[in-house]
């Protein structure tokens, strides 16, 4: 499972949205942001590994 953490940010509107941050495999610091519910952020960060834009899959 990835270590990372899920920071809350505000927009202009007013709306909150969640931005994960994390280290994949190989130690390179990751990002995956707006995320509307904390809760939808906390199980991208349960994923193992997280999946994010880019990323080839075997």
């Amino acid at each position: 499972m990835a270590r990372g953490s899920v920071y809350p940010r505000q927009l202009a509107s007013g709306a909150t949205v969640y931005d994960v941050r994390y280290r994949s495999s190989n130690g390179k610091q990751r990002h995956k942001r707006g995320f509307t519910r904390k809760r939808e952020a906390d199980q991208y960060l349960s994923l193992d590994p997280p999946i994010h834009p880019g990323s080839e899959v075997e």
